[in-house]
């Protein structure tokens, strides 16, 4: 029998979470062996944390248990800072977070094997969890799923899209929007939710996550290069059509999940 998830443990007030979680991320690196050193120095910068701060946010809004959200918020992480550690060796990305990337400091070798590490033990941390009772048997098979739809996109990615807005949004859908889905599609899981609600909160995770991919590559002129992106909309005009519809998606005030996602996307696009 399923615990019952409306038992939820006190938070602190103010406790985004994000700390005890990136201690629970840091605890999946094995404590001795090469990958380790690679792990502490990738995991050593901390981020924003935004996926963890996400997906902690809605395991508190559903009344999951505090550890629950919080190891389910790590989970989040861990496939996110795998794939930061995948992306950098593909994109030839010298720099994270202000210091050499782990592939420029260890070589490519070491740090393509800590990045599926770490999706190896996300992965691992809720069939856990799974056999332990804490959550359904689905929600590790979600971590699997989305990790594929992320891998999808980067390889699309990389070997060229055609170059539009539909190609863009198949890869950023995938790329970015499946690891943001990731971040609420654990704790909505978790706390055993309608297959509508389900899908009404994985659909405003991925405008979001789209969202934020364009601004930052608006930010790093990204776009500078893309003939295509100079017809209507601009990648101005359709980062203001998907916070639009964001807005528009969120605009439930008794809906404390709704209240959450609201809170977080504000503070991406302040």
């Amino acid at each position: 029998m399923m615990p019952d998830w409306r038992t939820s443990s006190p938070a602190s007030p103010g406790d985004d979470g994000t700390e005890a979680v990136r201690r629970i991320v840091s605890a999946l690196v094995p404590s001795v062996g090469g990958l380790r050193p690679v792990l502490d120095w990738h995991l050593g910068e901390r981020g924003g944390m935004s996926r963890a701060r996400l997906a902690v946010a809605v395991g508190r809004a559903l009344g999951l248990p505090e550890a629950c959200s919080l190891r389910l918020a790590a989970v989040a992480q861990a496939v996110h800072e795998a794939s930061l550690l995948l992306d950098d060796i593909s994109d030839r990305c010298e720099v994270r977070r202000d210091r050499p990337a782990a592939w420029v400091r260890f070589g490519t070798d070491l740090a393509m094997l800590a990045g599926v590490r770490l999706l190896n033990s996300a992965h691992r941390l809720t069939v856990d969890m799974a056999a332990d009772g804490r959550v359904p048997v689905g929600v590790a098979a979600s971590v699997g799923a989305l990790v594929e739809e992320a891998l999808d996109g980067q390889a699309t990615e990389l070997a060229g899209a055609s170059g539009c807005w539909a190609d863009y949004d198949w890869v950023v859908a995938r790329k970015t929007g499946a690891l943001m889905v990731l971040a609420v599609a654990l704790p909505a899981r978790a706390a055993e939710l309608d297959a509508g609600r389900v899908t009404w909160l994985t659909a405003v995770a991925s405008r979001i996550g789209m969202a934020y991919q364009i601004a930052d590559d608006i930010a790093d002129g990204a776009f500078e290069a893309c003939a295509w992106a100079d017809a209507p909309p601009s990648p101005a005009e359709r980062l203001a059509d998907l916070r639009g519809a964001i807005a528009r998606d969120l605009d439930r005030p008794s809906d404390p999940v709704a209240a959450a996602l609201r809170s977080f996307a504000e503070s991406l696009f302040p």
